[in-house]
């Protein structure tokens, strides 16, 4: 013998009512209709393996600022300036290959750049705003001297702003 609803003849579906009487279970404080808890996780930004990662990369980076002096080397890569303190021309170490990989610590990848032409030559500026920097052929040599990969890739970038903007 099946349960009977509390408000009709109808089969009991859960907590004394029928289906179409299950909202007198929100009525009488039941559990029905409760949110359920959500877990408030924060995502970390890095991974355990990336934190500590990243402590030996800020010494790296050290070491290498360093080594640079020391070989007379400590110029900006991409225009041949020396670094000052101002906020465009501290020290920027840019990876040529990106950070991921084994390419976060690989050193032959890493170029000391100022801040400013940093920004400007891989994140900001067109190709046709950098064609007209002063230093631009001569980085061009410098990148390909240093990294023949980054050099062919920048070089693909030029031919996309060529084909899509036109040479005027």
């Amino acid at each position: 013998m099946s349960k009977i609803c509390l408000e009709c003849d109808n089969p009991q579906f859960g907590g004394g009512y029928c289906k179409y009487h299950q909202y007198f279970r929100r009525k009488l404080g039941g559990d029905l209709y409760k949110p359920k808890s959500r877990q408030k996780s924060v995502i970390p930004q890095e991974s355990k393996r990336r934190k500590i990662e990243h402590i030996r990369y800020t010494e790296q980076v050290k070491l290498f600022k360093q080594e640079m002096r020391n070989k007379g080397e400590y110029h900006c890569f991409i225009s041949g300036e020396d670094f000052d303190d101002t906020i465009d021309g501290f020290v920027t170490v840019h990876h040529l290959r990106s950070r991921t990989g084994n390419y976060y610590l690989d050193k032959d990848y890493w170029i000391l750049t100022r801040n400013k032409y940093h920004l400007d030559v891989f994140h900001r500026s067109t190709i046709e705003e950098l064609q007209k920097f002063p230093f631009w052929e001569d980085f061009l040599v410098r990148l390909k001297i240093k990294d023949l990969h980054s050099y062919h890739k920048l070089l693909k970038r030029i031919e996309k702003s060529e084909d899509l903007f036109g040479n005027d």
